[in-house]
């Protein structure tokens, strides 16, 4: 999760060489999904899927060569992240499902270099780097038999022999038990294409 995405936007600057500009956009990043086959006393079957998308807000100061071929930008921004996991666990006592979302603030650094195909389109190149961007405090209400079980966290539990599994509490966490996290930190690449109007 969070590898590979699409975004598109629209951003404003002015026209000089040396120039301040901002962005704001809409981004995805492609669901993961999973199913689960339990066999013996806890026969049934879980699926999962895991969604994210995000607004991203720059601001950034770029220098244009006299030339006007290409640019050289730097600045910093945020994105405002939504996380969403939807949860099932269908059996033979009934049905368990929870949709567990978070929303996160992420502040990032960025910088790149923008190279003109036309002087109205451009192919922009360029690398941004997120801090702090780990969401571990999914919640939502879940509701197992049609019963309403109040708000929980989802969270990833021990199962030995065989690792871990998805679970949910609304309590502190127990001995092998971990919250279920993103975690979108670090260096992220981005290639796209700039449509300029007067």
């Amino acid at each position: 999760q969070g590898k590979l995405g699409g975004a598109a936007g629209f951003f404003m600057e002015g026209n000089s060489r040396f120039r301040l500009g901002a962005a704001a956009g809409y981004g995805t990043l492609p669901a993961v999904s999973g199913k689960l086959r339990l066999t013996g006393s806890w026969s049934g079957s879980e699926d999962i899927e895991n969604k994210i998308t995000y607004v991203p807000l720059d601001l950034y100061l770029k220098y244009t060569s006299e030339s006007g071929k290409f640019s050289l930008f730097g600045g910093g921004g945020a994105n405002y992240v939504m996380a969403s996991t939807d949860y099932k666990f269908t059996g033979s006592g009934g049905e368990t499902k929870a949709v567990f979302t978070q929303k996160k603030v992420l502040p990032h650094v960025q910088a790149g270099c923008e190279l003109f195909l036309a002087k109205w389109i451009s192919l922009n190149i360029g690398a941004k780097y997120l801090f702090s961007a780990v969401l571990d405090n999914l919640t939502g209400k879940v509701t197992d038999g049609g019963v309403d079980q109040g708000k929980n966290r989802l969270i990833m539990m021990d199962a030995a022999p065989y690792g871990e599994e998805f679970g949910y509490t609304s309590g502190p966490l127990a001995s092998g038990e971990r919250p279920f996290k993103y975690d979108l930190s670090g260096l992220r690449a981005n290639i796209g294409l700039h449509i300029y109007f007067n």
